[in-house]
């Protein structure tokens, strides 16, 4: 640069280079941008709220669905195994038998208002829940009508076997008796120690029956059932005791009425003889004779 042009243009002054100039920050856009996400944090917030309050209701509604159809499928079965079999609402046919489709067919519309537990509600881990809740009440809903229904089944086999147990009984068939039991067993109307129970109640009542017919008929026969052992699976010690004290008494009074029978006429040989034969009757006293002669 000549001396003339720095005259008229002056001289030239130029800033350091390390010198930075400011630029003015936009304090503007950065409050519109916080405030833009404190929106949104605060709408998502509310969404949240609102689904979970949302949830929470249908949650609440369901619960109760649930409760009052287990409520109701517990009354109406328990309604329905009282009606008599063959009955349309009944759960046996006309036979007594126990209808599995019967108390499916009750049961079906059921377990179809329990598959709508769990939709509608948005939050997927609480609807997974719910769709569990109502799948485990219907599983236990159809368990339980099974064991009420077999348990009244098995009920009414008990009162018909038990009937059949009386007559048999009464009639004194014996054989009819223990094949009945048999029966029963097998039915699972009883169980098995039932069962023995059961036949041994039989037997010492039959055997009860032939010694009190021998006793009124044959009392040396029904001294020889006890002599021989024959009581001995059914009847205690004391018992046959007991039974054979019986047969005694049964001498005595025997014995008694001969002698006040003899008394009340006039004597003969013939009625010495009588009573000398009566006296010597019976197992007791044929006892007492033999030892006598000894």
């Amino acid at each position: 640069m000549d001396r003339d042009e720095s005259l008229i243009n002056g001289p030239g002054v130029q800033p350091p280079a390390s010198v930075n100039v400011p630029v003015p920050r936009d304090v503007t856009g950065d409050v519109l941008r916080r405030g833009v996400a404190q929106v949104g944090q605060n709408i998502d917030g509310m969404c949240r709220e609102m689904v979970e309050t949302e949830d929470s209701t249908k949650q609440f509604e369901q619960e109760r669905i649930l409760i009052q159809t287990q409520d109701e499928v517990g009354s109406e079965a328990r309604r329905r195994l009282q009606l008599p079999d063959g009955d349309p609402d009944a759960f046996f046919d006309e036979r007594g038998n126990f209808s599995k489709k019967a108390l499916n067919n009750f049961a079906s519309p059921y377990l179809k208002r329990l598959q709508g537990i769990g939709s509608g509600i948005l939050n997927p881990d609480l609807a997974r829940k719910m769709r569990f809740k109502a799948a485990v009440a219907g599983d236990k809903m159809l368990n339980d009508l099974f064991d009420s229904g077999k348990e009244v089944a098995r009920k009414k086999q008990e009162t018909a076997l038990n009937s059949s147990l009386k007559l048999a009984e009464e009639t004194n068939n014996w054989g009819w008796y223990e094949d009945l039991v048999h029966e029963g067993v097998r039915a699972g109307a009883i169980d098995s120690a039932k069962g023995n129970l059961l036949l041994l109640r039989g037997k010492k009542t039959a055997s009860r029956h032939h010694f009190e017919n021998l006793a009124a008929t044959n009392p040396d026969l029904a001294a020889d059932m006890i002599n021989r052992g024959e009581l001995d699976g059914y009847f205690s010690a004391a018992e046959q005791d007991e039974m054979m004290r019986s047969l005694r008494r049964q001498d005595d009074n025997r014995l008694t009425e001969v002698v006040e029978q003899t008394a009340s006429r006039p004597k003969s040989k013939n009625d010495r003889q009588a009573v000398t034969n009566a006296l010597l009757s019976g197992p007791v006293y044929q006892e007492e004779l033999g030892f006598h002669a000894v």
